[in-house]
């Protein structure tokens, strides 16, 4: 007797717990102060409409750069001045072991991925380029054990990314013996400057704003935005034109990609209904 009276406090104790932090973090996300939606509708825009138009902007510097150094070039720019801003307002340094994470998260994220779309941009759409960024969500979900990797904290992570994956294009560019930048496209040199500053350095601080203060489903839905914006602006702006396949194309990896999310969404609100569920169900067996 004395040992079930003594469990059962313990146990309700536990489920009381976890109840309130459940309840706590869903009120704190879904009742933002207004202040906060206001900052948090224009970081979704500034993510919708800076990425989207950064599939253009690349299309415009590959006029003057070869896209491996042209990549390297925008991200090792944007990585520095994002890494001496945070060192200036006393953000700690990434350790040797956060260095490690970030050289291979930014060389699979940044040297993999975004230069490849860059890449791609030599021969395709702007709009169709951009489809292969809708898909990131699914390999993240397939790359899930990336999260036991130690990354540095908030922006300092982007940034090292951005330094480790930016020095890997450039030596990568020096290998395969990329052709000589044509400095006198002066669109070029703008297009890039574009992408440090809108593209890299205030997209990203709006992408780590909305990571603090929304659910993850919201942040990363510029990967389903993004998409339909450089469609847009590539038919408009570059009078590009896409064929009824490549429409097909389109709709289709955007529908498999919002299926998976949809999924991966209800599994998790599964999963926190079942640890919720089970303090409740120990304390009544206690009873």
């Amino acid at each position: 007797m004395k040992n079930s009276y003594q469990a059962e406090p313990a146990v309700k104790i536990l489920s009381e717990e976890i109840v309130n932090n459940e309840l706590a973090t869903d009120k704190h996300i879904t009742q933002e102060p207004r202040a906060n939606r206001f900052l948090i509708l224009i970081s979704l825009l500034a993510l919708y409409i800076l990425w989207g138009s950064t599939y253009l902007a690349m299309r415009i510097a590959l006029l003057g750069f070869p896209p491996f150094l042209m990549a390297g070039v925008r991200f090792l720019i944007a990585g520095s001045i994002l890494f001496l801003i945070l060192r200036v307002r006393g953000k700690r340094a990434p350790t040797r072991k956060q260095w490690i994470g970030a050289a291979l998260i930014g060389t699979l994220l940044l040297a993999g991925g975004n230069a490849g779309v860059a890449f791609s941009e030599q021969w395709v759409s702007t709009g169709l380029a951009s489809v292969g960024i809708a898909a990131v969500p699914l390999w993240t979900a397939l790359f899930a054990g990336s999260q036991h990797i130690s990354l540095p904290a908030g922006l300092m992570s982007s940034s090292a990314q951005m330094l480790v994956g930016g020095a890997v294009l450039i030596l990568l560019s020096l290998v395969i013996k990329e052709r000589t930048p044509d400095l006198a496209i002066s669109q070029s040199l703008w297009a890039i400057a574009y992408l440090v500053i809108f593209g890299s350095l205030l997209a990203f601080s709006a992408y780590g704003y909305l990571l603090r203060h929304t659910r993850p489903a919201l942040a990363t839905s510029y990967a389903y935005v993004n998409p339909m914006v450089a469609v847009g602006l590539g038919v408009v702006l570059a009078g590009e034109r896409l064929t009824p396949m490549e429409i097909v194309a389109i709709l289709v990896t955007l529908t498999g990609v919002g299926l998976v999310s949809l999924g991966s969404s209800r599994r998790g609100r599964s999963a926190k209904a079942i640890c919720i569920r089970q303090p409740q169900e120990n304390l009544a067996s206690s009873e």
